[in-house]
């Protein structure tokens, strides 16, 4: 398939501004850039973060150089794909047939995946006594309508595959709320700032052996929903790393509850003794995560989690400190 590589930069005075070329997984080879920093869309049209050096693909950092993501695929793989089985792969390691949008599907794995999706909805979609006027908009003719239109066919992989997914996804939504069932919950995540002086370190993968025990619910990774929160409780940072965060499936204690608070004999004035234990007896209960009031900034929500970062949090950008 044809990649979509950002190759030439061109502008109106003296046309040919830029040239870029690249290795099969996205090492720069050739920048004859002379406005160095201005372009960051270059390897298959990807943001390129100069300060990690590494591609933002969304759920994950790529570092082309190695041809690794920096942190482990979600996926358990499938036995009879045994490159799915690799943690860290680009696009199973096929980069010139193959790219990587999401950090998490290569883009023929996404319109494989959306295919049979679409099997499903229209199956579903004919079952006895659903029809298009059942629907609202007319889903189900919209879906068919528009997935078999030429100029969609004719568009390029890439387009296509957006605006399948697109398609999908509202059908499936529609069905949802015909059926009475309730997708937000599952599909919406809430944004999250981490303040550090070492942003390229916790991209890498986060340890709590290197993080203080001394913190209010001892040896956790701590994020706020607001960027300003995350400023005002860290020491020292220079960077704020904004995650998209899922804590769907996972065990939360949840302190901004007055009842569960309550329950657990949390109070935010308590010293750290107190509520360090209680952070170790959410772990030996299968909590992943805890959810409390800053008291810096009262009003706004921060969270402890212990583990399952891989899953919980998906790197989003890097931002330096003042914004």
């Amino acid at each position: 398939m044809a990649k979509a590589d950002n190759r030439q930069l061109v502008n109106t005075v003296s046309g040919l501004a830029s040239h870029y070329s690249y290795d099969a997984y996205g090492q720069t080879q050739t920048n004859t850039s002379s406005a160095v920093g201005t372009n960051t869309k270059l390897y298959c049209g990807e943001q390129w973060d100069s300060t990690l050096n590494m591609y933002n693909l969304r759920a994950r950092y790529y570092d082309p150089a190695n041809g690794r993501f920096n942190q482990r695929d979600a996926f358990a793989g499938n036995h009879d794909d045994p490159q799915s089985l690799h943690k860290y792969a680009y696009a199973n390691c096929e980069p010139i047939e193959r790219s990587d949008p999401s950090g998490n599907l290569s883009v023929i794995e996404l319109i494989i995946t959306v295919a049979i999706g679409l099997i499903l909805t229209a199956q579903y979609l004919n079952a006895p006594g659903l029809n298009d006027q059942n629907l609202p908009e007319n889903a189900a003719a919209e879906v068919v309508i528009a997935f078999m239109q030429w100029e969609l066919l004719a568009a390029p992989l890439q387009s296509m595959a957006k605006l399948v997914v697109g398609l999908a996804g509202r059908a499936v939504l529609w069905l949802g709320r015909y059926r009475g069932y309730q997708f937000g919950a599952i599909w919406e995540n809430v944004i999250v700032h981490h303040a550090t002086g070492a942003a390229a370190s916790v991209l890498r993968g986060i340890d709590l052996r290197f993080v203080s025990a001394e913190s209010r619910f001892g040896r956790a990774f701590y994020v706020a929903e607001e960027g300003g929160t995350a400023i005002a409780e860290a020491v020292n940072a220079t960077q704020v790393i904004r995650f998209d965060m899922n804590l769907n499936g996972f065990a939360v204690l949840d302190f901004t509850d007055p009842a569960v608070a309550q329950g657990w004999g949390y109070v935010e004035s308590a010293g750290r003794e107190a509520t360090q234990a209680l952070g170790q007896r959410a772990v030996d209960e299968g909590y992943t995560a805890i959810k409390f009031y800053s008291v810096e900034v009262p009003g706004t929500v921060n969270y402890a989690i212990f583990g399952d970062f891989e899953q919980v949090l998906a790197p989003r950008e890097v931002l330096t400190v003042p914004w």
